[in-house]
């Protein structure tokens, strides 16, 4: 099921998706605001662990290796399977070495490895961006845009 908040009716809202990823694919571009609302909630796990590294390796890491596993082992005869190659590439072969670098899985996972060593080898700076760009801060209080505060890295 995918979720998002319904502006008109100012309440989250969840459509069932089909478990047949061109078809959830086309609900996700029909419905309107869930592609948005999915695009905010990436964006948002992204910077808790831009600012929380330990997060990716706890947590998000494991699983997203565990899916890939999944989508590599999918039988032929599932719907899904024809989509593999796009979701998480080729199994490197002699043939293709360089197929995996194209997933979408691929590009999500070097994105956030990138924010990640940009994080930790400039913690300070980093963390002031991300507080800065933020209008309210973890109390629920507003901020003012020049406000800048050291945020603590959750271990």
């Amino acid at each position: 099921a995918g979720a998002f908040h319904d502006d008109f009716l100012d309440r989250p809202n969840i459509i069932p998706l089909s478990l047949i990823w061109s078809e959830a694919l086309e609900q996700i571009s029909k419905a309107s605001g869930v592609a948005d609302s999915l695009k905010q909630e990436q964006d948002s796990i992204i910077d808790r662990i831009a600012t929380n590294p330990n997060l990716w390796t706890k947590k998000y890491l494991n699983s997203l290796k565990t899916f890939k596993q999944e989508v590599y082992d999918l039988d032929r005869k599932d719907p899904n399977y024809l989509e593999r190659g796009i979701v998480v590439g080729e199994q490197v072969t002699l043939d293709r070495s360089d197929t995996t670098r194209q997933s979408i899985l691929y590009r999500l996972q070097s994105r956030i490895e990138g924010l990640i060593q940009k994080a930790q080898a400039n913690p300070v700076n980093h963390n002031r961006t991300l507080q800065a760009q933020r209008s309210v801060n973890n109390d629920g209080d507003s901020i003012e845009d020049a406000e800048i505060v050291n945020i603590k890295s959750e271990s």
